[in-house]
């Protein structure tokens, strides 16, 4: 066991290591059990609360805790960017596939009603006309931004793909919506709308284009609004990264800011 000195360094000699490192395993887990104890009493829950209530409420602790937060959120940010920037092209990429892989297999994994439960809080807001109006607006200011050559809201492989066809000064409308039924919902938004030479990119990652069948069907209810003279053209993920390495990462994304106006 290590013992403390009772002086007022005790905070000092605490600071970054854990219950095991300055009392042990035992005695560690001794500690936690009370712990929990405590706070599932309902008067230790109702103590702390009414205690973060006085701090919040004084405005300079608020103030202060605002600033600790923002300069914390800050510096996290900047280990990620930089994190981010010495990882390779095809590494980033693996990442991507590999999340979307474990959330899309979560998903599967639910059942229909443990997914209404889970989303039965979107469901309430969204009932919410005040709820509805603000968010409509946010996706009217997101769909200004990613119009004729908008590069928001885009997957890397899309990024990717909007700089190549930038550099040939091609014209383009991304996540363009084809209605192709007269009831709400039905439209199918492809990757990359190409009025002038009647062409559609479609850029899919390989975890979420396996099934060829349905993308076929996706292809043809295109086809069947647009006209049988447009082309679709699909490219994989992997191949648009090997695409850019065969140009030494000319076409890699560069992180952007965009400042959308209010109103």
């Amino acid at each position: 066991m290590i013992i403390l000195p009772e002086t007022n360094n005790r905070s000092k000699c605490k600071k970054g290591k854990t219950y095991e490192q300055i009392y042990g395993k035992e005695r560690a887990e001794e500690i936690k059990r009370k712990k929990a104890k405590t706070w599932n009493t309902s008067d230790s829950k109702k103590k702390a609360s009414v205690s973060s209530k006085r701090t919040w409420g004084n405005p300079k602790i608020r103030k202060n805790r605002i600033k600790g937060i923002i300069s914390s959120n800050n510096k996290r940010s900047k280990t990620l960017r930089l994190f981010w920037k010495n990882v390779p092209e095809d590494r980033k990429l693996e990442i991507f596939t590999d999340r979307n892989k474990k959330i899309k297999e979560y998903w599967d994994s639910l059942s229909i009603e443990d997914r209404k439960k889970r989303c039965s809080n979107l469901i309430k807001k969204w009932e919410d006309p005040s709820f509805r109006s603000k968010m409509s607006s946010v996706c009217k200011k997101r769909n200004a931004l990613m119009s004729i050559n908008g590069k928001t809201g885009t997957t890397y492989i899309e990024l990717i793909m909007a700089n190549m066809l930038d550099e040939q000064n091609i014209l383009y409308e991304t996540q363009k919506p084809i209605k192709y039924s007269n009831s709400s919902g039905c439209r199918k938004f492809p990757d990359f709308y190409i009025p002038e030479y009647k062409m559609i990119i479609e850029c899919d990652g390989e975890e979420w284009h396996k099934d060829k069948e349905a993308d076929n069907e996706r292809d043809r209810v295109i086809l069947s609004v647009l006209g049988e003279d447009w082309r679709i053209f699909h490219f994989m993920g992997k191949e648009i990264v090997y695409l850019n390495k065969l140009y030494k990462g000319k076409y890699s994304p560069k992180p952007t800011r965009i400042r959308v106006e209010s109103g």
